[in-house]
């Protein structure tokens, strides 16, 4: 059970593990895990090949006491041949039958268990599909200037373009939102950013650099992006902390935990007797921090490493109206100065968080402005505003209004 527990925490995301860089130290701890079960598992063996032999043992010199008997009363008989009729009967049998059935059974294990050996194989064997190039350099951080040039992308290579022909440079400095409708992208790019994936063409440019060209390594250390999703292990604060940066020290951790107010929040959980960094965090959401706390976890994990731009996919999911107002407000501070990506569903957490947006429609933005501007003006984002606005009124005045507004 524990290590399969191991093997989930890192498992269930495995994104997150390459995005952080902490493939080593999740090999590392199965490896332990795994270490540790092979000595139970030898121990318990061991003890069990000794009954076994017990077991199967007492019979044969049972056997060997009675054959003892045959050949003494065979020899007292006076037939010479007497002895060796009963040794050769004896003697031949099993040594004709057990090598057949050890064959047999040899043949029908493998042929049971090849299919499971043969897919573990398989993964174990397979590339990432993004690697470093032939020549690739470290990635120089800079201001964060960060520009897309005709960019393309599709999951297939026949299927349609999620990405089409997009062209932007983005304010240094600033948090830029970028909205859409379900399934039009917007992820999509974050991952192209952060190079999870590869364009078809065209290219993503930091500070100068194509991210194509500079190793895998450098630049997520400098662009960190916390998905909707995070990642965290069954373990203290301190070692989900290190995920993103296994030697941080202690004081390190704890000066970015206070930076970002997650210090308070560790220490209201853990209670005074506890180090908020040995606090034990469940893996299990409903336990332990609650939603904006563990996305509080997220961001400040993101920030240990200093990003030069920083990727928030979905951070209001699974939080309340009043979490996603403190989450803005804290971001707000904590992200002054820092080239900020946001992707989220909640356009109020937008309006309230980012500097500027832009609204993606099949493929391509189509209108970029500040949250006040493109509210006043017709568009892709003044129409989530509305359908906003018109789902947090309550029911009876949802189903009025939808009676009153023309069917499309």
């Amino acid at each position: 059970m524990a290590l399969a527990n191991e093997f989930s925490n890192s498992a269930a995301l495995p994104l997150e593990v390459q995005l952080m860089g902490a493939e080593p130290q999740r090999s590392q701890a199965f490896g332990n895990r795994l270490k540790t079960l092979i000595r139970y598992t030898m121990a318990a063996f061991l003890r069990n090949e000794w009954a076994f032999q017990f077991q199967i043992n007492t019979p044969v010199i049972l056997q060997a006491i009675f054959l003892i008997y045959g050949v003494f009363y065979a020899l007292q008989s006076g037939n010479p041949a007497a002895p060796g009729a009963i040794l050769g009967i004896y003697y031949f049998v099993p040594q004709a039958v057990n090598p057949l059935q050890e064959l047999i059974q040899f043949f029908a294990g493998l042929q049971s268990s090849w299919p499971q050996v043969e897919k573990v194989v398989e993964i174990l064997e397979m590339a990432p599909e993004v690697q470093d190039k032939s020549g690739a350099a470290a990635f120089v951080p800079g201001e964060g200037a960060l520009e897309v040039e005709h960019l393309d992308f599709a999951y297939t290579p026949h299927g349609p373009k999620i990405i089409n022909d997009l062209s932007y440079s983005f304010t240094p400095g600033k948090v830029t939102a970028i909205v859409a409708r379900a399934g039009m992208g917007k992820s999509t790019l974050l991952n192209l950013m952060a190079r999870l994936q590869d364009p078809q063409g065209g290219r993503i440019l930091i500070d100068g650099q194509d991210i194509s060209r500079v190793t895998l390594g450098s630049l997520r250390r400098h662009v960190v992006k916390v998905s909707q999703f995070p990642l965290f292990v069954g373990d203290t604060i301190g070692a989900n902390l290190k995920l993103a940066k296994a030697d941080a020290t202690d004081a390190e951790l704890e000066e970015v935990c206070r930076r970002t107010g997650l210090w308070q929040v560790l220490e209201q959980a853990a209670g005074p007797d506890i180090y908020p960094l040995e606090y034990h965090l469940p893996k299990a959401s409903s336990e332990g921090l609650h939603g904006a706390q563990r996305r509080l976890l997220a961001v400040t994990r993101a920030f240990l490493l200093h990003p030069t731009i920083l990727l928030l996919d979905e951070p209001t999911t699974g939080i309340d109206d009043i979490g996603r107002a403190q989450l803005a407000a804290i971001l707000r501070e904590i992200c002054q100065g820092l080239t900020v990506l946001l992707v989220d569903h909640d356009v109020t957490f937008i309006s309230q968080f980012a500097d500027y947006i832009c609204c993606l429609e099949q493929g391509r933005f189509t209108d970029v402005g500040t949250p006040g501007e493109l509210a006043s003006r017709p568009g892709l984002f003044r129409v989530l505003l509305d359908e906003n606005a018109f789902y947090l009124k309550g029911p009876e005045v949802r189903e009025s209004t939808s009676q009153k507004r023309p069917a499309p």
